[in-house]
């Protein structure tokens, strides 16, 4: 039928041979190479029956802010000052098709924060409830 892969192997030319390690080799540092964690928002959130708390424990105001709840009910704030805590009415929330958050018939699971810092990095938050 064919030669073994062995004898294909024995049968390439020595610069074949290296070319075909070193793709090995760079593909066996892609699959392990250590990736850059993301930067995280330090924040403290707070969801209670009075609502939603953000406070930015971060040295540095946030601005662009982009606040989901449960993964598909969001809200757009302009700026949270260094320190500062915002409290928010969770109804405030509201998927894209419109449907406004209902604390009273859904559950908390996870609330996301994500935010430009001034030196122009996006940086996030994610807090789960169980």
């Amino acid at each position: 039928m064919g030669e073994s892969i062995e004898k294909q192997i024995k049968n390439l030319s020595p610069g074949m041979k290296i070319a075909g390690a070193v793709i090995l080799c760079l593909f066996v540092l892609m699959l392990f190479r250590e990736k850059k964690p993301e930067p995280l928002l330090n924040a403290k959130v707070n969801f209670n029956a009075e609502g939603l708390t953000i406070t930015n424990v971060d040295g540095f105001d946030w601005s662009n802010i982009n606040v989901k709840v449960n993964s598909q009910y969001e809200l757009h704030l302009e700026r949270l000052r260094a320190g500062a805590s915002l409290s928010l009415d969770p109804t405030s929330l509201s998927r894209k098709d419109g449907l406004r958050f209902q604390p009273h018939l859904v559950k908390v699971k996870d609330v996301i924060l994500s935010a430009d810092m001034p030196e122009g990095v996006r940086r996030h938050y994610i807090g789960e409830w169980h």
